[in-house]
Formats: C-alpha cells, sequence, structure tokens
C-alpha cells in the first residue's frame, strides 16, 4: 500500500511538472516595467493614433508574435492601434478547480462564438451597461449568413472560423477567423470580411479592422493580449467613435472570456 501511495505521488509530481516546465515565465514574455506594472495593477494599456510604425508596443514575445504583429497586411496603415495586456491568477478564474484553467479550455473558449451572444459591455457615452452583441454565431464563409454550429473539439491550431457578429452600434459584420495553438499558447485573429457601418455611414472597408486575442500559460497565471488596429477615414467625429467603441469592446471580450470559466 505505501508503495503504491509513493507511486501515485510520484506520479503527480511528474505531471505536475510536466505542465509548469511547459509554461511560460511572465517575465520571459514582457519587460520588467510591464511586467511591474501588471502585477501592481493586473493590466495596462497603450494606444496610438496615425501611428507610422505600426509598432506593437506590448505583444509578449511568445510563439505566435510574428503571426499577430502581421495581421495588418494593408499598404496602408491603421489610423487606429490599441492594446490591452491583462495578468490574471488561474485561481481567480477558478477558485475550486484552478487546474482546470487550461489553454485547451481557453481554446474551446476563444471557438465558442455563439456564447458571445447577449455579452455586455459599458457605454461611455451612454453611462451603462448596455448588450455588446445581439446576434453572434458561426457562418459558413467570408460572405455568407448561414448559421453553423461552434467548432470547438480539438486543437484550434491552423483552424480557419468565419462568423457574424450583431453588433449593438456597429450593426451586423463578418469576420475571418484564424486559429493558432501550442501547449502553452492559443490565439486568434479577427478580419471583417464585409464593411463596418455607423447608421448610413461606412465607417471600416472589408479588411481594414483586425482584432487579435492571445492567451499565455504562466503557470500559475494567465497573460492574456488583446489588440485592435483599424483604418478608417479622418474625421474627428469617426475618430472618436470609432476610439470608443472598439476599446469597450476590446474590454468587453476580455471580461467576456474570463467569465467563462
Amino acid at each position: 500500500m505505501k508503495k503504491t501511495l509513493i507511486k501515485l505521488v510520484a506520479a503527480a509530481v511528474f505531471l505536475t511538472s510536466a505542465a509548469f516546465a511547459s509554461a511560460y515565465s511572465v517575465s520571459e514574455l514582457i519587460g520588467s516595467d510591464v511586467y511591474e506594472t501588471l502585477k501592481k495593477d493586473g493590466s495596462v494599456s497603450s494606444k496610438n493614433f496615425k501611428d507610422e510604425t505600426k509598432e506593437l508596443s506590448l505583444l509578449p514575445d511568445g510563439e505566435f508574435s510574428s503571426f499577430i504583429s502581421s495581421m495588418w497586411t494593408s499598404k496602408k496603415n491603421p489610423v487606429l492601434i490599441k492594446e490591452n495586456l491583462y495578468l490574471i491568477a488561474k485561481s481567480e478564474l477558478n477558485k475550486t478547480q484552478p487546474e482546470s484553467v487550461t489553454i485547451s479550455k481557453a481554446s474551446k473558449i476563444i471557438r465558442s462564438i455563439s456564447k458571445m451572444q447577449g455579452m455586455k459591455y459599458y457605454s461611455h457615452s451612454d453611462e451603462k451597461y448596455e448588450t455588446l452583441y445581439k446576434d453572434a454565431y458561426c457562418v459558413s464563409g467570408p460572405k455568407s449568413k448561414t448559421k453553423v454550429i461552434d467548432k470547438t473539439s480539438g486543437s484550434a491550431d491552423g483552424k480557419v472560423l468565419y462568423c457574424l457578429l450583431n453588433d449593438n452600434s456597429l450593426g451586423k459584420t463578418i469576420y475571418e477567423l484564424r486559429y493558432h495553438q501550442s501547449e502553452s499558447e492559443v490565439c486568434v485573429s479577427f478580419e471583417n470580411t464585409t464593411d463596418v457601418s455607423i447608421g448610413p455611414i461606412t465607417a471600416v472597408e472589408d479588411g481594414n479592422l483586425h482584432i487579435g486575442l492571445v492567451i499565455y500559460d504562466c503557470g500559475d497565471d494567465f497573460l492574456v493580449y488583446t489588440v485592435v488596429e483599424a483604418k478608417f477615414p479622418s474625421m474627428s467625429f469617426l475618430e472618436n467613435k470609432m476610439n470608443e467603441s472598439l476599446s469597450a469592446r476590446m474590454e468587453a471580450i476580455y471580461e467576456w472570456f474570463i467569465k467563462q470559466f
């Protein structure tokens, strides 16, 4: 009995060690200054308008950083780049079973598009919480509105999906979603395949709105990175509206993600 118990304990230690061996150290992903801010505040943000270099200043140095940094393929630079970086303990995501907070679980969550329907965001202009996506579901193609089920089985690596998001203020937009996944990291990029409109105004032409979401396994914590890049006409009204709208949506997507655990 004693030998059996020793073997079980040894196996558990081995599995735990193997899991953490595959995890990142936060310090190897980001600079020390950013890390100190994250430890203190839990999040840090950066945004640039009319950025000439299109540099992503907060992007962690992970396996898929080159994929995220090369999302923008248009010859014209975006007029808005907004980045958020979060550090959250797995025990905060699941107090009773933090060991269930894995990259595999995160991968399924970010492919569960239908669960984004009804998610809330804080509207700063209206000073209240509102429904962000009235409808959210996967569709069969880049211009299609034919609804299909979420594809959450297996690894997300290399998958290309499409979804329709009926946004509270930006209307119905179809996005192409590209995924990559490894043992310690999972990411998705969104690119609009249809125009984004504000009322009768075409705010963003197809291909000119990109959203990136990356989750890094850092042992006891998850490091979560979000970025939005957008190109739209240089009009003060539109810039203010899009900055407010897209910033609020990035925060809402993060809040939605962590609540799924």
